[in-house]
């Protein structure tokens, strides 16, 4: 007995007969002239007749149901397989990985530029003359204003006594006179009246000013600076 099943077809295959036909013979779907034909057939021919007598032992409808679901199975895997999945899960993470690297390497060029640049030191020698402006300036630099102003703020409130002093920054803003001298202080941000004092006196008794001057002539130029208290 044959235990495999040909695939459906709707026409008998050379001198068989076709599983579709098998099965409506069996059904007794087929015109009585059909049916008389396809007796005869079975008659002369070992083969379709083993086959029928397979299908007869078997239920109809659930072998056809069978193969439809088969057949769907099939269809459903072949159509979720994709050729080279790992090659392209690699040139995926590769890509990745690359865009990653180069985003890294920008932050730190970013990061390296802003926290190394300062600005440019004062130039005390640049020179004067009929069209060039000069800002009045520390006559030292501001970097050894700023390194005075830390310790001299530390100091005055480690010596304070009783005396509170507020922490943050006081900005003042003053003139630096043609002959050196500081007058006109104003307090443009306060931490109160014993900070604010202490911070003009402490630029008061800081190191000296080089005055500005404007088309070759030495000027009187106000100046803002910040004072901060820890």
């Amino acid at each position: 007995m044959i235990n495999s099943q040909p695939s459906p077809r709707t026409e008998p295959i050379g001198k068989h007969l076709s599983q579709e036909k098998l099965f409506q013979f069996l059904s007794d779907e087929v015109s009585p002239a059909e049916k008389q034909e396809l007796e005869l057939h079975l008659q002369t021919c070992p083969l379709c007749r083993e086959a029928l007598e397979g299908f007869a032992e078997t239920d109809h409808l659930k072998s056809q149901a069978d193969l439809l679901e088969l057949n769907h199975l099939l269809k459903k895997r072949t159509s979720r397989r994709k050729p080279n999945t790992l090659v392209n899960d690699i040139k995926t993470w590769g890509i990745a990985t690359a865009i990653v690297f180069l985003l890294l390497i920008s932050a730190a060029i970013v990061w390296n530029v802003v926290h190394t640049s300062k600005p440019a030191p004062a130039n005390n020698s640049a020179p004067t003359g009929p069209g060039v402006t000069l800002y009045a300036r520390p006559v030292k630099g501001y970097d050894h204003l700023n390194q005075y102003l830390r310790q001299a703020q530390a100091q005055a409130t480690s010596n304070a006594g009783k005396t509170t002093f507020q922490k943050g920054k006081v900005i003042l803003s003053f003139t630096v006179n043609p002959d050196s001298s500081l007058s006109h202080f104003n307090v443009l941000k306060s931490l109160g009246k014993e900070t604010d004092n202490l911070a003009i006196e402490i630029v008061k008794k800081g190191p000296g000013w080089q005055p500005g001057s404007k088309q070759g002539q030495i000027v009187a130029q106000k100046v803002t600076l910040p004072v901060i208290f820890k």
